[in-house]
């Protein structure tokens, strides 16, 4: 798992399923989930149990790039409030009404998308790697992706971090062949992602995470 604290003071917990260690993990389809949970117990006080119920489901969230629009959410009523859309700013008050969120990662006949690394909080996104494997058991490669929520909605952030079609802001973004590593982040001028895949190849992500800037901040 990776921590967060949001401007709430929440802390937040961040953590992946999945596995991959033996030839019975590639043909693997059961379901896997990236969550995003606020922890009430962080400070030993009190013994709450979550349920999935306590938490949003955000898979089906699409952000568009109509930014600052009324309508810019979409896909989830519960989402939205129990509306069709809604701004980004009720689909983050409708959050932070819940326990936190999670997503279902893709999941086709076999194998299933799955986590196999830890996430990065960078500026208030969640960037984590996920890898498919190939179906094929003597096969050597997989598919890796790459995914930006901001953390406190468990979609993507309402201006592209990683990019958007024009229409609708990415969540994720494939990252080609081989397995991938946790996300090495680089924070100057402009914030990159670094992933390094088992075929040896090193993926520059570029990243746009708010708030997250290197500057001057005083000199004599």
């Amino acid at each position: 798992p990776s921590v967060s604290r949001d401007s709430l003071n929440n802390l937040w917990v961040f953590f992946g399923t999945g596995r991959f260690l033996d030839t019975s993990d590639k043909t693997n389809s059961d379901q896997q989930t990236f969550y995003g949970i606020k922890d009430g117990c962080w400070s030993g006080l009190c013994t709450t149990t979550y349920i999935l119920a306590n938490l949003l489901n955000t898979t089906a969230v699409q952000v568009s790039t109509s930014t600052g629009s009324a309508s810019q959410v979409s896909g989830s009523t519960a989402a939205c409030g129990g509306a069709s859309t809604c701004s980004y700013t009720t689909l983050v008050q409708t959050l932070r009404e819940s326990q936190g969120w999670y997503i279902y990662l893709s999941n086709p006949t076999t194998p299933s998308e799955r986590v196999l690394s830890s996430a990065v909080i960078l500026g208030g996104v969640v960037l984590f790697t996920t890898f498919i494997p190939n179906s094929d058991i003597c096969a050597m490669l997989g598919d890796s992706y790459v995914y930006a929520l901001y953390y406190e909605t468990g979609t993507a952030y309402n201006k592209p971090v990683i990019g958007d079609d024009g229409t609708y802001i990415y969540k994720s973004k494939s990252l080609g062949k081989g397995m991938p590593t946790t996300i090495g982040v680089g924070i100057g001028k402009e914030t990159k992602g670094f992933i390094q895949t088992s075929t040896g190849t090193i993926v520059e992500v570029d990243t746009e995470a708010p708030d997250v800037k290197s500057r001057p901040v005083g000199w004599r």
